[in-house]
């Protein structure tokens, strides 16, 4: 056979080699389409921590976020301009935001804030840089423009998210006035009267509840005002001049519960604070960033370190928020539920408030378990889910994830509008932490509360029901943030270790925080195990401890758990 023939055999084709052909191209499209690509290059989800080059005996290396590296200094600020509290509300900033169902701009705050600051020297006459104030107010836009206040007056505040601690603080820090919610006044001198303080106390009355005021107008030892009346009263007077804060200055200490039922607090500095919006802020990816249109809401008190991050986040992007239920000084029952998730509930009250569906959420392991069950448990009504659940798993484990496909328009949509209402639509992020602490103070058992951590399986469940970014998250009441922080698409699952902790990866350390574990098994370095050992913390956006601990060092901080450092610089918290 000749070259031309043999060639021209290769170019004959018949109606078998187009439906050949046809299927073959079929296939390959289909393939991509059915598994896409990872989001993350693998190398990015590979090296997360920057690692120290040397190291104690019985002790790891310095991590760091791998971003940061260990030749650079750590950022303290989410913006050059940015180095008191104040300076979060940004001045070129004009439109309104919704906060706790309250439209209300920069300049309007500012206003209130200058105003009330002047009523607490002027009015009430405490003094600057000696006075100190205890906020017992639920989580509200007077809590947050009160905290603004004292901290441009240059009065200390002590915060609890529990009145719990009310008795132990009076006794071991006793305040200079006390800005209270009327309902919470009986509790108040009933305190006074069975602890049989005959201090002079100043009390700054939240609210109008007229029961409230005839108990004080009985009381001789107490001096007291009306929130409201000061502020208004305080905004006809020319302002006064304060001298402004420095940057390194304990504005407040952030009171939580220790065994015992005694109060430990952590001092925070406008730095401190600053710092810790900075790493809020980094949670989520440049192109997905907070932005004025978004609405978040927290399951954090503001009276934490780390709710106060969450909330001066969102003030200083702009957007709306808000804080759940479950953050009130007397929260209800069901305290660690998201009271207002899952179903109709939460609409009702969003409308009351007039606040729009939340898009990021700051929430528990326990919340994030209720919104996954209710979700999934509307998608396995439908005869397909199994179907789809293994090619939505199929998608996790190739590194993609989306709420867009197929099988999100077809079937989890519809569950998760069934399950979440309007909220179903809107989220678009989630960052879950463990317990926080002060929730468990409501248990019944006298042990002391333990940070709850995330469990191992419960983050694959909740990214095929929601399909969106996930952020699991360490936090400390000593840290103003978060401490470890994972990755938004980092969509990687490991296997329970024999010896390891069921906890999930919580990512690697936060942008201006350093970690190293102590009390580490030489060993298991050695014979190239993870370094497992208890945690130690430092940096701009850890807090100073009230009181500190005997022979604690001023760099270092223990958190008081353990952690396992795994090969990809992600690490594992325990409790120890």
């Amino acid at each position: 056979m000749a070259w031309s023939d043999f060639l021209q055999s290769l170019l004959r084709y018949d109606t078998l080699t187009f439906i050949l052909g046809a299927g073959f191209l079929g296939t390959l499209v289909f393939t991509k389409w059915a598994f896409p690509s990872s989001l993350v290059h693998p190398i990015l989800l590979g090296r997360q921590s920057d690692v120290g080059r040397v190291r104690k005996q019985g002790e790891s290396a310095i991590y760091r976020n791998y971003g940061v590296g260990h030749g650079g200094r750590l950022p303290v600020r989410p913006h050059k301009d940015v180095k008191l509290l104040g300076d979060l509300l940004k001045p070129d900033f004009k439109t309104p935001r919704n906060l706790w169902g309250t439209k209300i701009t920069n300049d309007q705050i500012k206003e209130r804030v200058s105003a009330l600051s002047s009523a607490f020297v002027n009015i009430v006459g405490l003094t600057p840089k000696e006075a100190n104030v205890l906020i017992l107010l639920n989580d509200s836009l007077d809590w947050l423009i009160t905290d603004l206040a004292l901290a441009q007056s240059s009065i200390a505040s002590f915060t609890t998210p529990s009145l719990r601690l009310l008795v132990p603080l009076l006794d071991t820090h006793p305040p200079s006035a006390i800005v209270i919610e009327a309902h919470f006044v009986p509790t108040l001198l009933e305190t006074l009267t069975e602890s049989h303080d005959a201090r002079h106390h100043t009390v700054i009355v939240h609210g109008e509840d007229p029961a409230a005021i005839q108990l004080l107008q009985a009381q001789s030892v107490i001096k007291w005002f009306q929130f409201e009346k000061i502020e208004s009263e305080a905004a006809l007077r020319p302002a006064s001049s304060i001298e402004p804060p420095q940057v390194s200055d304990a504005f407040t200490a952030a009171f939580y519960e220790v065994q015992g039922g005694q109060p430990q607090g952590a001092q925070l500095t406008h730095e401190n604070v600053t710092s810790g919006v900075l790493v809020t802020r980094a949670f989520l990816p440049i192109d997905k960033a907070l932005s004025p249109s978004d609405t978040v809401y927290s399951a954090y008190p503001l009276a934490t370190p780390f709710g106060r991050a969450i909330a001066y986040a969102a003030l200083y992007e702009g957007t709306n928020f808000s804080t759940l239920n479950s953050t009130l000084l007397v929260p209800p029952k069901d305290c660690t539920s998201l009271n207002l998730l899952p179903g109709y509930e939460h609409t009702q009250t969003m409308d009351a408030r007039e606040l729009p569906p939340p898009t990021v959420l700051f929430v528990t392991n326990t919340h994030l378990k209720s919104i996954t069950s209710s979700i999934l448990a509307a998608a396995q009504e439908h005869k397909f889910y199994n179907f789809a659940a293994r090619h939505k798993l199929a998608q996790l484990v190739a590194g993609y994830l989306s709420n867009t496909t197929f099988w999100d328009r077809a079937l989890f949509n519809k569950a998760r509008d069934l399950a979440l209402g309007p909220i179903g639509s809107s989220l678009r992020a989630v960052i879950v932490s463990g317990k926080h602490l002060i929730i468990l103070l409501y248990a019944v058992s006298i042990e002391p509360p333990r940070l709850g951590h995330v469990p191992n399986d419960t983050l694959t469940p909740t990214r095929l029901a929601l399909s969106i970014n996930l952020v699991a998250s360490y936090i400390h009441p000593l840290v103003c943030g978060a401490v470890f922080a994972s990755h938004p698409l980092d969509l990687q699952s490991f296997a329970n270790q024999p010896k390891g902790p069921n906890v999930a990866q919580v990512g690697p350390p936060a942008a201006n925080v350093e970690v190293k574990l102590v009390n580490v098994d030489e060993a298991d370095i050695e014979s190239g195990e993870n370094p497992s050992g208890e945690l130690l913390v430092r940096g701009p956006s850890v807090g100073r401890p009230v009181p500190v601990p005997e022979g604690e060092s001023d760099e270092w901080v223990r958190t008081g758990t353990g952690a396992v450092v795994r090969p990809n610089g992600t690490f594992q918290v325990y409790d120890i």
